[in-house]
């Protein structure tokens, strides 16, 4: 956001309602300035009281959420209505994810439908995005899979990262659509690309199986790192797995350590078990940890936690003996969504304030993709 702060101050003072929206947004971020909801939601009114629309929909996100005043669905929902009235989509996408979670009226995932319907047909990406989770679903609509994914495929087109990803699982899957690993790859790149960090592990995961792509383990590294450096404790235990006992070409244990360690500090099980039997026999890594961020007994004498007896260290064949086996992991979260027990896609909103990100939660083994 790039405004001028004193030019800024300077016209909300003196009226200009595009001013003190602007103002809000600054207080709002913090740009330039401390950030201030309380400042932000003033200025957002003085903006909204003289019926500037963008401020009615920033109003009801502050509202929605409790930010500079306390929260209050029912203002918010006033808020985002006064928005659609000047034909504000967003707000109108916002306001069918409040109904459809029943947040200050009446639940109605068939009001929610409409409301997103309008939305998503002309060209709000969120909406189309939440409403092929609805159409896939069967929730407030009759259940279409096929116009499910025509709406996926709009919102990932359109840059929601989330719809790309799910399309890149459902053809690993090969159920609601054909069975090709090379599209699947097509659309995890996509969402890879702009650092969604599940997509990129699953196709750091399609370069070290050749699933879809040529086999390259150093695209599989590239893409294991950047998913590890955004959080994913399963592509930094692949690291670690890579580097300690993968291709001799990769061999590092100091980097191996490092990843495993990060792990370690999430608290996965394996990578506490495999960064002690590391450090035993390579007893100059021990610098290399905090045992009090890892949980790591570095001295072998600990309580550290220790897989089952069954579970062994990922290898990178793994998959390969195995494809269709490994694969059903990356469709484990559609499939639980159909089953309502809450790890699949949830409805959400992308407004101004980008919160409410949707999160899929399926826990997949050493090197299946997620």
């Amino acid at each position: 956001m790039s405004v001028d702060l004193a030019s800024c101050i300077n016209a909300a003072q003196l009226g200009s309602a595009e001013a003190q929206n602007d103002l809000g947004n600054i207080y709002l971020l913090g740009v330039g300035v401390e950030a201030n909801p309380t400042m932000a939601h003033y200025w957002f009114r003085q903006a909204a009281n003289q019926g500037n629309i963008e401020a009615y929909f920033n109003l009801g996100n502050l509202y929605r959420r409790g930010l500079g005043v306390p929260k209050n669905p029912v203002m918010a929902i006033q808020c985002y209505q006064k928005a659609i009235e000047g034909g504000h989509l967003q707000a109108e996408c916002n306001l069918a994810c409040m109904i459809n979670e029943g947040d200050g009226v009446e639940q109605s995932g068939q009001g929610a439908a409409l409301l997103l319907q309008d939305a998503a047909d002309r060209g709000v990406h969120e909406a189309q995005y939440n409403l092929a989770i609805m159409l896939y679903k069967g929730e407030g609509v009759e259940q279409d899979r096929e116009k499910a994914v025509e709406y996926y495929r709009k919102a990932a087109i359109g840059g929601m990262d989330d719809a790309a990803y799910t399309l890149g699982c459902m053809c690993c899957d090969g159920d609601t659509l054909p069975q090709d690993y090379t599209e699947a790859a097509r659309w995890f790149n996509m969402a890879a690309e702009h650092g969604h960090a599940k997509s990129q592990y699953n196709l750091a995961v399609l370069y070290a199986e050749g699933l879809g792509v040529e086999q390259s383990l150093d695209m599989a590294e590239l893409w294991y790192q950047r998913a590890g450096e955004r959080g994913s404790e399963q592509a930094q235990f692949n690291l670690g797995v890579m580097y300690s006992q993968g291709d001799k070409s990769k061999r590092d244990l100091a980097k191996a350590c490092e990843w495993y360690g990060m792990a370690a500090a999430q608290g996965m099980p394996q990578a506490i078990h495999n960064l002690e039997l590391l450090i035993q026999e390579n007893v100059d890594l021990k610098s290399k940890v905090n045992p009090e961020v890892t949980g790591v007994s570095i001295d072998g004498t600990g309580d550290a936690c220790t897989p089952p007896s069954e579970a062994k260290e990922a290898d990178l064949s793994d998959v390969a003996a195995a494809a269709d086996a490994a694969i059903e992991d990356i469709v484990s979260s559609i499939q639980a969504s159909d089953q309502g027990d809450g790890n699949g896609d949830q409805v959400r909103n992308e407004g101004a304030d980008h919160t409410d990100a949707a999160e899929n939660n399926s826990d997949s083994s050493k090197n299946n993709p997620e």
